[in-house]
């Protein structure tokens, strides 16, 4: 009949909807990093599944193992936040070290007038510390790119060479330690101000706070008028500026919440590090 009448038939098959595409997008994205790291382990001479079994190996094959993976995922959710939120404005905001080095600069020195305090202020003030100074410095992006058209990702990036130079000056003058020889480091934060561990787990408690601020970050994007107004302004700056939002201080504001969770990812970090927690001026701050 569809021969006769030149009508083709319409196809049964349901459409993808935004639900599975967002969970096939990432699934995808693994799969081609995957395929591609191996392309290269194999022009290197090696066997690709046997690196691929040690990474696992590695990072799940043993308590010891899943201890320090999910250790080191707590600060990884956080600065992944810090690229997710202002990229829902529009932004492409990838250059978050300095951002990172300060705020955890910010995180290791505010406790030390206050040595011998109660643990759980010193661990807010730690968090509120690294989270403000984080949150400036990489809101300059946002006035940067608003202000003066300068792209965003461009002055990020640079603006964390800026970063890191004055977490050096600060790190190897007045903040330094005396008795730190060997490498400048600032004095060392007090061990009782160390998260307290989950039980159980045997990883600090930071895991904990970088699953509910991801939950209540989803939330609030998701299900919220502030979060709807965000993702109107980064669909289209002409639109929302027609239905009356202050694009300018959407867009800068996005840049600030979201590095206040790279900034405190830092201070999560090193108060997970019980006894040891010394700023340094090493590319791995906290030894």
């Amino acid at each position: 009949m569809s021969s006769i009448s030149g009508i083709e038939p319409v196809s049964s098959s349901p459409p993808v909807t935004a639900a599975q595409l967002g969970l096939a997008l990432p699934v995808l994205a693994v799969l081609l990093a995957s395929a591609i790291f191996a392309a290269f382990v194999a022009l290197y001479g090696q066997n690709p599944v046997t690196v691929f079994g040690l990474i696992v190996q590695g990072g799940f094959g043993s308590s010891f193992a899943w201890q320090d993976t999910l250790s080191r995922a707590a600060p990884l959710v956080l600065v992944g936040l810090a690229v997710a939120i202002p990229a829902q404005a529009g932004l492409v905001i990838i250059g978050g070290e300095g951002a990172l080095v300060l705020g955890g600069l910010a995180g290791a020195v505010v406790t030390l007038p206050f040595a011998g305090a109660h643990a759980l202020p010193m661990q807010l003030l730690m968090l509120v510390a690294g989270a403000l100074i984080g949150g400036f410095w990489f809101g300059l992006a946002g006035v940067l790119r608003q202000y003066r058209g300068i792209n965003e990702t461009i002055s990020s990036l640079l603006l964390s060479y800026i970063g890191i130079a004055v977490f050096h000056h600060l790190t190897e003058g007045m903040l330094r330690d005396p008795a730190s020889l060997d490498k400048p480091s600032t004095h060392p934060i007090d061990p009782s101000y160390a998260l307290p561990t989950l039980p159980g787990v045997g990883v600090h408690a930071g895991l904990a706070v970088s699953l509910l601020l991801a939950i209540a970050a989803h939330v609030v994007l998701r299900y919220t008028r502030w979060g709807f107004a965000l993702r109107v302004v980064g669909g289209s700056a002409r639109v929302a500026r027609m239905i009356g939002l202050a694009v300018n201080r959407w867009i800068i504001g996005a840049s600030v919440v979201g590095r206040w969770h790279g900034g405190s990812c830092r201070c999560n970090r090193s108060g997970g590090r019980a006894g040891n927690s010394q700023l340094v001026t090493h590319r791995r701050l906290w030894v």
